[in-house]
């Protein structure tokens, strides 16, 4: 199929509109912006601090830092680290950076990340080099064998430890193409291709190394042209969730589709958010799906449930956690709870006095760690909490630092 000459504005707007993306939400918030800014013992103006008041996560009454946190060189253009499991223990990381040529992504693999602290990293590896990438790294899915997929300008199917690309879906980067790797065991992937005013066109590979040989699914008739694709895996299927981003309508609802059976058949259902937080994050839970919507000038998070159909999960309530300070940034599925990344801004006169803590919990129990001075002066987008370890007892975090990326881990201690 030939690809059509596309303006670069347009490839710009059409990959900031599906794909996981960096963001203004992902800056600072300076003191006195949206409630924060006040000191870890007193809250602004000299009034009370803040006191938790729910009982601690059973099974994880103590989160405490596993050492300090490892800088893993690299330039001080390093932005979006993702992190993936990989079999034998290891872990995969993903990242948007610069060399002397201009952006790149790259990779490396942590060897011992949820043994004895510190780990030990690979060597950097190139995969993807461009003269511009104005959405950054673009979505993430990975195998445990070590392949990885990424979407937007780079779509494409990768190995760690392995130099460039293994295959490369048709139209890439000229039309906006997102791949995601079918869950193991299966060998495929899924080929979403979409244009602002049609349908979105899936199709699959049989195997995710020849992306060239691929057969339609079907279409989905987008609720919004605006929003931020992300996709979680089941153990066989796959549900993907359109939601808002930042400058989208504040009343753009979340989409939820889901690809089952062979040959794969496409379920949507729609789900109104009813609140204008601006990022999301869809990841799969013990009894079906969960989207985290954060970010905004709340400090809160708002959990939405599905059941294993990828339907709006009809008894379950959202989940609003409103901690003063604490900026969301990243979320995952733990113990029956979640895990998510919180970062509070630093004093107005020193932009790069920042810590992060993580937090554990459900509707009702919250355990929190100690903060940690990580000096991060931007998040990252997508894949940055990776719960793992012995009895998923333990949550790397990866944040991007003036220096590279600093990986950090909490571990639960039980009974405090």
């Amino acid at each position: 199929m030939p690809c059509p000459q596309v303006s670069p504005a347009f490839v710009c707007i059409a990959l900031a509109a599906l794909c996981a993306c960096s963001s203004d939400e992902l800056e600072i918030e300076r003191d006195g912006e949206g409630g924060g800014g006040a000191s870890s013992s007193q809250s602004a103006g000299g009034s009370t601090p803040w006191q938790e008041t729910r009982p601690p996560f059973e099974g994880c009454e103590a989160l405490v830092w596993a050492g300090e946190p490892l800088r893993v060189p690299s330039s001080e253009y390093v932005r979006e680290p993702g992190l993936v499991p990989l079999e034998g223990g290891r872990v995969g990381m993903v990242y948007a950076d610069r060399d002397e040529h201009g952006p790149i992504i790259a990779s490396r693999v942590v060897d011992g990340a949820f043994g004895r602290w510190p780990p030990s990293v690979g060597e950097a590896v190139t995969h993807f080099a461009a003269k511009q990438l104005p959405a950054g790294r673009g979505g993430l899915s990975a195998r445990a064998d070590g392949s990885f997929a990424l979407s937007g300008q780079a779509a494409g199917v990768y190995r760690f430890e392995e130099p460039g690309r293994v295959s490369m879906p048709e139209g890439a980067p000229y039309l906006f193409v997102s791949v995601w790797l079918e869950p193991a065991p299966g060998l495929g992937a899924y080929v979403l291709r979409y244009l602002p005013g049609e349908p979105m066109r899936l199709s699959y590979a049989a195997q995710a190394r020849e992306l060239s040989i691929e057969r339609p699914v079907g279409e989905v008739n987008l609720a919004s042209d605006c929003g931020a694709l992300d996709f979680a895996a089941g153990q066989s299927s796959l549900a993907f969730a359109l939601g808002p981003r930042d400058g989208c309508a504040s009343d753009a609802p979340l989409q939820v589709f889901r690809l089952d059976g062979r040959p794969p058949a496409v379920e949507t259902h729609l789900a109104e958010l009813g609140t204008e937080l601006t990022h999301g994050r869809f990841y799969r839970a013990r009894d079906g799906y969960t989207y985290a919507h954060f970010g905004g000038p709340r400090a809160e998070v708002v959990l939405h449930h599905f059941d294993r159909f990828a339907r709006p999960a009809p008894l379950s309530e959202p989940l609003n956690d409103g901690e003063p300070r604490y900026r969301v940034r990243d979320i995952a599925a733990f113990r029956g709870g979640h895990a998510w990344l919180a970062r509070a801004a630093g004093r107005r006169d020193d932009p790069h006095d920042i810590s992060v803590r993580v937090v554990v919990g459900d509707a009702t129990h919250r355990t929190r760690s100690t903060e940690l001075d990580a000096a991060s002066y931007r998040s990252s987008s997508g894949s940055t909490v990776l719960v793992g370890g012995e009895g998923e007892g333990s949550i790397l975090v990866a944040l991007g630092v003036p220096e590279g990326i600093a990986l950090a881990r909490a571990d639960c201690v039980p009974g405090g």
